[in-house]
């Protein structure tokens, strides 16, 4: 298994990583945040049995018992 992922972590990061080499996971990390994605919905695909979305953050005011804090 570890032989298997450093061999499509080499790929991802040699920019020749196919979607042959995606297909049949059973969960995904969408990180979104790159791109400043504030918020968004994943989408699971079958066979996934689950997703993690990640966003960016960023400073921003808020309202706290009508004071901007």
């Amino acid at each position: 298994v570890e032989a298997g992922i450093s061999a499509l972590g080499q790929k991802a990061r040699a920019g020749q990583i196919a979607m042959e080499d995606m297909v049949g996971g059973t969960f995904t990390i969408s990180n979104g945040g790159v791109y400043g994605s504030l918020m968004g919905t994943p989408i699971l695909n079958p066979p996934q049995s689950g997703i993690l979305g990640m966003h960016g953050i960023h400073k921003r005011a808020v309202v706290v018992d009508n004071e901007i804090v």
